[in-house]
């Protein structure tokens, strides 16, 4: 089979590559290759030619501006990447008669400001109608509504997964692990908000697998994966003592009213049974173990 992975420089898609490149033949398009893909010198409107992706049964979209991008980016750029350019790439393909897979990527971040604790199924998931705050969370939501309305109709399978937090060795510097890693290790002290809200967290490993166990099942629309709540706080103390012990340098830490971009959304929790029932979908990965990597 043969698989292309748009935004390849990203941290999911080096890990698919990296347990798909033995079985799959892979197209890896990124900003520095031959075929390049970099908006908005090259878009899939211009400049970008959708026909090289017709020989491959899986397209997988990678590419997306992130929360943890240089904070002068524009919010337009926000909206065309991560909204309108994932939206060009299905029209492009429906236009050009694509028959294979299509997979794009939504966040638990647009479920926005919860004022209750629930798990969102990928129904309420799409028609709740909470307060959505920043411009990565409400492009992201676009284009999650985008699919939701278009998937049933198209001549190929658009499965848009909606994902917590990812982590693993790794990953951005600037996310809470690798944070808590680089300042233990400078024994720097560390301030964290009081820790809260409800979080979920899969390793990247385990996105990647199910990922490419899905490239030969047939869904078309929106999928939760997900795995166990637990609050901030208490990932922070099992982070703490982890790799505390493996360095042997005690943390010097503590909780206080710190806020941060994502204080306000006290519950972000998804539903997966859907993956898990209908796909076998289980994380492998106990965080205490994915966390000892660092």
């Amino acid at each position: 089979m043969r698989i292309a992975i748009i935004g390849a420089q990203s941290f999911l898609a080096k890990e698919i590559i990296r347990q798909a490149e033995d079985n799959f033949e892979i197209l890896a398009i990124k900003s520095n290759s031959p075929i390049s893909y970099y908006f908005p010198s090259r878009s899939f409107d211009r400049g970008f030619d959708l026909r090289c992706l017709l020989d491959y049964q899986v397209i997988i979209s990678c590419f997306a501006a992130g929360v943890q991008q240089n904070k002068t980016i524009q919010q337009d750029f926000f909206y065309e990447v991560n909204a309108f350019e994932p939206i060009r790439l299905i029209n492009g393909l429906e236009t050009l008669g694509f028959k294979g897979k299509l997979f794009t990527f939504g966040s638990y971040f647009e479920i926005g400001q919860s004022i209750e604790r629930k798990s969102y199924c990928e129904s309420m998931f799409v028609r709740h109608s909470n307060p959505i705050f920043g411009n990565y969370a409400k492009s992201k939501r676009l284009l999650t509504q985008y699919v939701s309305m278009v998937a049933s109709q198209l001549p190929f399978d658009l499965v848009h997964f909606i994902l917590p937090n990812l982590y693993g060795y790794g990953e951005n510097e600037n996310r809470l692990f690798p944070y808590i890693k680089h300042n233990l290790l400078h024994h720097s002290k560390m301030e964290f908000t009081s820790g809260e809200q409800q979080r979920q967290f899969v390793h990247v490993s385990d996105i990647a697998r199910q990922l490419l166990q899905m490239v030969t099942v047939r869904y078309q629309g929106v999928l939760n994966l997900s795995s166990e709540s637990i609050k901030v706080k208490d990932v922070i103390v099992l982070a703490l003592n982890t790799l505390s012990e493996k360095y042997g340098i005690k943390p010097d830490f503590k909780f206080s009213k710190l806020t941060k971009r994502d204080s306000d959304l006290k519950y972000l929790e998804l539903d997966d049974q859907i993956a898990r029932q209908k796909f076998s979908w289980k994380p492998e990965t106990k965080i205490e173990m994915g966390i000892a990597e660092y």
